[in-house]
């Protein structure tokens, strides 16, 4: 009879404790990305971003670079860093001040860049991967480079599959501390079905890597 009485409490103390070690919690997904630790945002103002190149094989290009790029001015709005533009590749600029070379571009050919848009830093990047079907994905390389220098503030380099576990975490959590409703009966799954969804949670990821501050 003890022993069955042990049996039984060894039982119980393992689903006790099984149900509260099988809370996965999402991992921080920032280890790709650098961030300049001197400070240099507190002296960054006014910054324009540059329509991001596409190389993914997605049919409607044009349509995703043109729309990331204006969900991540958005969004980086939003963090109250700096005042923020964008300059798309249809801008008579940019063949005048041949942005498509921006990421080879000199010190100097860089100060040249910020004196004729009148910025501090440029903000620059490239859509390496991008699916809707039969899943989202999103394989994104940015920068930001303060053109007065040539100093590299922050870079980031990511990948986010909707049907990675992690991301799947992420998109919760998101969802509970960003979105919290409005999507129902979907509610977080709006971002697996959703591209313009799931864009938005890219985005806010991105925003998540730059610092807190208030703009100077």
């Amino acid at each position: 009879m003890k022993v069955l009485r042990w049996g039984i409490m060894c039982v119980g103390v393992f689903l006790w404790t099984g149900c509260n070690v099988v809370q996965p919690k999402a991992q921080t997904p920032y280890g790709h990305y650098y961030l300049d630790k001197s400070g240099k945002f507190n002296a960054v103002d006014r910054v324009v971003l540059l329509e991001l190149k596409n190389q993914s094989a997605q049919s409607a290009r044009l349509e995703l670079a043109g729309q990331l790029t204006q969900a991540m001015a958005d969004g980086l709005d939003k963090k109250h860093l700096f005042n923020i533009r964008t300059i798309n590749h249809m801008d008579p600029l940019w063949p005048r001040l041949n942005l498509d070379e921006i990421a080879t571009c000199s010190d100097e050919e860089l100060e040249l860049i910020g004196e004729e848009l009148n910025v501090d830093a440029v903000v620059f990047g490239t859509i390496r991967r991008y699916r809707s079907y039969p899943h989202l994905l999103m394989a994104l390389h940015l920068k930001m480079v303060d053109v007065r220098s040539g100093r590299l503030l922050w870079a980031m380099e990511q990948v986010w599959d909707s049907t990675d576990r992690q991301v799947e975490l992420r998109m919760k959590e998101y969802y509970a501390k960003e979105v919290r409703q409005g999507y129902q009966p979907l509610d977080w799954k709006i971002m697996v079905t959703s591209p313009r969804a799931f864009n938005k949670f890219v985005v806010y990821e991105i925003g998540q890597t730059l610092p807190d501050l208030e703009p100077i």
